[in-house]
């Protein structure tokens, strides 16, 4: 059974458990069943809404990858090194908002020092370079 399931499947058994207690409790109370009734069935309910508002944020939350910060934001971009890049036609290349197909470690082609660790499907951030964010074009370090 799914982990997130497993918890308001449990909870439901457990509620009406209590609702059977009580119920055998109160007896011919007929105001007290029902009140027991509403309240734990308004209990079930809940914890229901809850799983599903968990299970659908969990399927559309966007995966957020770490993203190495190397070199401080204010610096300027005369003053940053440049790193040699692979040949062109070996390089793994890709953009901001595309997803990865490859995982690893990718370097900003304007900001050599930036680096972002990807698992494949996730997609690509902005390159936090200097000051902001900008679109640009991830390459694979080999």
């Amino acid at each position: 059974m799914d982990a997130l399931l497993k918890k308001p499947v449990l909870l439901t058994i457990g509620l009406v458990v209590v609702l059977i207690v009580i119920l055998l409790i109160s007896g011919a109370n007929t105001t007290m069943n029902i009140f027991a009734i509403v309240v734990i069935l308004a209990l079930i309910a809940m914890v229901w809404f809850k799983y599903l508002q968990e299970k659908n944020s969990k399927d559309s939350s966007p995966v957020i990858p770490h993203v190495e910060e190397s070199a401080p934001l204010n610096a300027e971009p005369e003053k940053q090194e440049k790193t040699a890049f692979p040949e062109e036609d070996e390089d793994i290349r890709t953009k901001t908002g595309s997803p990865c197909e490859k995982a690893g470690v990718y370097v900003c082609k304007d900001h050599p020092k930036r680096t972002v660790t990807m698992k494949e499907g996730n997609r690509f951030p902005p390159c936090r370079g200097i000051k902001k964010g900008h679109s640009t074009v991830w390459i694979l370090k080999e």
